[in-house]
């Protein structure tokens, strides 16, 4: 999940409102993002955002555009800097701000 402003919420929501049936993925202050996660070692990942074009930092991020949880799909637990990511689950990574 991405933070953004509400000026982004409202573009997204107008530009996606001619599609009622499209998957909901746009929230008050959040919009679903998706990410590559990639194995860098036995239990170690990097995450790469293939729309910016850019590897994320694990990092505490806060405000406008900033990863605030990342939802994993990996066969097995890894960790990305203080943060374990674990199949199914939510992992907080900021608060939006």
């Amino acid at each position: 999940m991405r933070s953004c402003t509400e000026e982004r919420i409202t573009h997204w929501r107008r530009k996606w409102a001619a599609m009622p049936d499209a998957f909901d993925w746009i929230g008050a202050r959040v919009v679903y993002h998706e990410v590559c996660i990639v194995r860098v070692g036995a239990d170690e990942a990097r995450i790469y955002d293939p729309t910016d074009g850019n590897w994320i930092e694990p990092a505490v991020q806060a405000g406008h555009g900033a990863h605030v949880a990342i939802r994993a799909e990996i066969p097995v637990a890894l960790k990305w800097g203080a943060h374990v990511l674990v199949n199914g689950q939510w992992t907080e990574t900021a608060l939006g701000g």
